[in-house]
């Protein structure tokens, strides 16, 4: 410290006033030579670099290639000068953005007269364009608000189940989903089950995501899936009873990759339909296939097979002494019969197998997969299984099977006409 009072006053004010310049500005001090020895907190946040990055460093860091040299050849001109320095500058942010600056530069004098340091005095410029954006981004945001609520309005006024997904994000439901399931929000049922695509029952009739590709998307899926096909299954939260839902997809047309979803209930449908293909492929005595249903199987089953050079065999089982049996029995005993064959033939058949009741007492069973040994194994089975089966009358039942194992020679109806035929031989 000097030992002139005067002096010492004086110095103690400058500290006083820099310190008070530093803490209200954004503020950096550089020697002599411009390499920078001070930023304040306010200079690291707007330039983005930290003090150890910055001290050390010229302002040449920061410099906008856009700012030409001229600029600060006239800056290093005027404070050598002796001379403030103010200019409005654009620099480069750490992230690599722009940003504008208004500057200046003041020189600081030494005891002897002399420049020993230059302060630097910065205010940011607002970007020019930057308010126009806000505004915009504020009217886009009214806009998206707006035409949100009209879009909640329109789906709530839907009787069926309705939503707005891209098919990895639930954005939006009405008020029929929120019942479904028992919600009180959609932000709630997507806290609970994530997407509606995670609630499908798993079920080999219905629509599920293990019918979606590895990485696809459920909504785009279903787009290109046939009407017929686009059903799921959902349980109804209300009742706990899983319900059939056929599945609409319309593009929201507004540029943001969503779909508005429609899910129409159509259980009762679906129940009568299946009631509907069930009466008209199964025999109403037997319960399993008739002659019609299992000729289209039978057509189906010939082509895969020789395409796939695969086995496949046909047998035809006939209830041995059938006319007899209608003589001496009544029609309710001999339906009895038929009955109980056919629920023994069913108990020891393969997963795959096909059986089909082909006329009064004769069942066809369609074998695929297996050769002449597997089916002839298979008559052994159903042979054995139906004499020591509980015979409805006092008397044992029989059959005899014939077998008949597809090959290049043979289509369908010569297939089924030629083991039909060595079954009568058999049963003479």
């Amino acid at each position: 410290m000097s030992d002139n009072p005067d002096m010492n006053t004086a110095l103690q004010e400058l500290a006083q006033y820099k310190e008070i310049i530093e803490k209200t500005n954004i503020v950096s001090r550089t020697d002599s030579e411009g390499v920078i020895t001070f930023v304040n907190d306010g200079f690291t946040k707007l330039s983005g670099f930290s003090r150890e990055e910055l001290i050390g460093k010229t302002h040449a860091l920061m410099r906008s290639p856009t700012t030409p040299q001229s600029v600060f050849d006239e800056m290093w001109s005027t404070l050598k000068a002796r001379e403030p320095w103010s200019e409005t500058v654009e620099n480069v942010h750490k992230d690599g953005t722009h940003y504008r600056v208004d500057v200046e530069i003041f020189p600081i004098y030494d005891a002897q007269d002399v420049i020993d340091e230059y302060i630097g005095i910065y205010r940011e410029v607002p970007d020019p364009d930057s308010e126009l954006r806000v505004l915009e981004e504020i009217s886009r945001r009214q806009q998206t608000e707006q035409h949100l609520e009209y879009l909640q309005n329109i789906i709530d006024q839907q009787n069926n189940i309705v939503i707005v997904s891209n098919g990895d994000e639930l954005v939006m439901s009405n008020h029929q989903f929120l019942e479904f399931f028992t919600m009180p929000s959609t932000q709630a049922f997507k806290d609970e089950f994530g997407d509606i695509s995670n609630t499908f029952v798993r079920h080999d009739n219905f629509f599920h995501l293990g019918k979606v590709a590895d990485n696809g998307n459920w909504v785009r899926t279903l787009q290109v899936t046939d009407d017929e096909k686009s059903v799921v299954s959902m349980v109804d939260l209300r009742s706990n009873e899983p319900r059939a839902l056929a599945v609409k997809i319309s593009d929201l047309d507004d540029g943001t990759g969503y779909y508005v979803i429609s899910l129409t209930d159509i259980t009762d449908i679906t129940i009568k339909a299946n009631q509907y293909f069930y009466e008209a492929t199964h025999d109403k005595l037997t319960g399993i296939f008739n002659r019609s249903h299992f000729s289209e199987v039978l057509t189906d089953k010939c082509k895969e097979a020789k395409e796939g050079s695969a086995e496949l065999s046909l047998l035809m089982i006939g209830i041995d002494g059938s006319k007899s049996l209608h003589e001496r029995y009544s029609n309710e005993m001999v339906d009895l019969i038929i009955k109980s064959v056919a629920e023994t033939i069913g108990m020891n058949l393969r997963m795959r197998d096909q059986l089909a009741r082909w006329g009064g007492a004769e069942f066809a069973l369609l074998m695929p997969e297996a050769g002449k040994e597997k089916a002839e194994k298979m008559v052994g089975n159903v042979q054995s299984a139906i004499e020591s089966m509980h015979s409805p009358i006092d008397e044992p039942i029989t059959v005899s099977i014939a077998i008949t194992v597809l090959d290049e020679e043979l289509d369908s109806r010569a297939f089924i006409s030629e083991t039909y035929k060595s079954l009568s031989l058999i049963q003479r």
